[in-house]
């Protein structure tokens, strides 16, 4: 079993590196993503990537959209593929964590500059609903609905809707009853805490992909007062 458990990660990570936003900017003929935005300025630089928020803000809704999709069906594949070869919920759960890490460490995305390698693949925000929409799709409603309180209450910025959707869907799934969880759950588990353990780490990984925006945005508003 150890042995099929390191394949769906390895699984998990080619799905995840597969280059979503090379292949939408090549069919809607967008300039080089990898390139795009590339300033000066260090901070700002380590706060771009190139997810559906940079195409929608260069491109437009259509390919931002189709870039949600694929994105979102990266992480379907990597929580099915994971469960099918391991018959477990632990498989999906794998083969979603490394998806979800080689599609923003993807080396397809990796750039070279005079401070070093940088990665400017994307956040991860649809591909961590897409592997839930496999697992459970709880977290998903969860993060919407909190994503969309801290945009319009909060901050208009679409880093504050994740982060805020992030952290909102961590306190609700560790304070939401075991039985409402279980109603929904789409994969056979041995125990709910797993499933907790999984929307952790993978919500963990969108807010710490989010924290150089997040510096920039503050370090910006303390210029502007």
């Amino acid at each position: 079993m150890q042995g099929y458990m390191v394949l769906a990660g390895i699984i998990g990570a080619i799905v995840g590196s597969i280059p979503t936003v090379l292949i939408i900017a090549k069919l809607f003929n967008i300039a080089n993503v990898r390139a795009i935005g590339r300033s000066e300025d260090d901070a700002e630089n380590s706060a771009r990537y190139n997810g559906v928020g940079e195409i929608y803000s260069i491109a437009g809704l259509t390919p931002a959209l189709v870039l949600c999709l694929c994105d979102a069906l990266k992480g379907m594949s990597a929580a099915w593929l994971g469960f099918q070869l391991t018959q477990t919920f632990s498989g999906a759960l794998v083969a979603t964590v490394f998806a979800q890490f080689l599609h923003a460490a993807n080396p397809f995305m990796m750039v070279r500059s005079e401070h070093g390698r940088e990665f400017m693949g994307g956040r991860g925000v649809p591909v961590v609903l897409g592997a839930f929409f496999v697992i459970n799709p709880v977290p998903i409603g969860t993060f919407i609905a909190v994503w969309l309180t801290g945009y319009f209450v909060i901050y208009r910025h679409s880093v504050v809707g994740n982060v805020s959707g992030a952290i909102g869907t961590i306190l609700l799934i560790f304070s939401a009853p075991e039985m409402f969880l279980t109603m929904f759950m789409r994969l056979p588990i041995e125990a709910i805490t797993q499933f907790r353990v999984g929307v952790f780490l993978s919500m963990m990984h969108i807010i710490i992909r989010h924290l150089p925006p997040v510096r920039v945005m503050m370090a910006q508003n303390r210029d502007e007062f």
